[in-house]
């Protein structure tokens, strides 16, 4: 059985090596290349181009001129953000991606005259990015009901005339129209029915939950002063 030996330090000094071996230089110390940022939005520019570009279009405001022109530094950001947003996963599956982007970019250069750059934030300092991820999110969001909206008007109609073919024409009228058999009818009716009950459904249970949340607004408007307040006290 093989064991290890070990060697002594008398043995290691007593050690002898060829004349012609070369010194080896140690290995050069690991130097730990300095992380490279995630983000791809410089933050802090962008909120001060915003701020600069909102001063100016206050001051063109109140002397009645011209609107300025929106810098090209924040048309880059604005796309960058709302191209990045639309491969988050959920919006990445929309087979109408590059219009979702197209409406965030117009919508954005549409209302960048309401930043605020006092608005409060967590810093404390002006935070454009957020701002300009907002109004992205929400150009998105709108999109999105907007072609759900148009789908459902597309199945509405495709369900009334599958209705109707089925209620005036017969079995062999289907079968000259291309080979269709009323079970075919049968079957996209149920489909088209189908996707037009789910869309009235959410529609139904999203605008009850407006419904509620406007009123629960209205009940906490007296806690809050306003308006409501004056008209509880004149009571």
């Amino acid at each position: 059985m093989s064991h290890t030996e070990f060697i002594t330090e008398n043995q290691i000094d007593s050690l002898e090596f060829p004349d012609d071996m070369e010194d080896v230089a140690p290995p050069p110390p690991v130097v730990k290349e300095p992380s490279k940022s995630n983000y791809y939005i410089d933050n802090k520019k962008l909120s001060m181009a915003l701020v600069e570009w909102k001063l100016a279009f206050d001051a063109a405001k109140e002397q009645g001129l011209e609107s300025p022109r929106v810098p090209e530094y924040i048309g880059d950001c604005i796309h960058k953000i709302a191209s990045n947003m639309s491969t988050k996963f959920n919006f990445r599956n929309y087979s109408y991606r590059d219009e979702m982007v197209a409406d965030a970019n117009l919508n954005a250069l549409l209302y960048l005259h309401n930043f605020n750059p006092k608005a409060a934030t967590r810093s404390g300092l002006p935070n454009g990015f957020w701002y300009l991820s907002q109004l992205c999110h929400n150009s998105f969001i709108n999109r999105i009901k907007s072609e759900k909206r148009q789908q459902y008007y597309k199945n509405r109609v495709m369900l009334d005339m599958l209705s109707n073919m089925s209620d005036l024409l017969g079995e062999d009228d289907l079968v000259e129209m291309g080979n269709i058999s009323t079970p075919d009818v049968q079957a996209m009716y149920a489909d088209f029915s189908s996707k037009v009950t789910e869309y009235e459904k959410s529609e139904s249970e999203r605008s009850k939950k407006t419904k509620k949340k406007d009123e629960i607004a209205e009940e906490e408007a007296p806690k809050k002063g306003g308006l409501f307040a004056f008209m509880e006290k004149d009571k």
